[in-house]
């Protein structure tokens, strides 16, 4: 009976081992794609004038101010800034 039990619980071992193995890549994806795509967000609020929320988006530079009228690109700052 021992040889019997020696062996099983070597099989649990050896299928304890292979599902911590396989589990590391998937924690260390996970942590990657979560540091790529969700902590750092798409876009970096700031404020122009101590005024005026800027939104610029990280990836491509491009930057909108809220106005009254909703977020509007940069090249129309001066008629954005105007009507708030």
């Amino acid at each position: 009976m021992e040889p019997e039990n020696q062996i099983k619980n070597e099989q649990k071992k050896t299928r304890l081992n292979l599902k911590g193995i396989s589990l590391y890549p998937f924690v260390l994806a996970s942590i990657a794609l979560f540091g790529l795509f969700i902590y750092p967000t798409l876009y970096k609020y700031d404020k122009l004038d101590q005024k005026y929320p800027v939104m610029i988006n990280r990836l491509t530079g491009e930057a909108k101010i809220l106005t009254q009228d909703g977020w509007q690109n940069t090249p129309n700052i001066d008629s954005a800034l105007g009507r708030v």
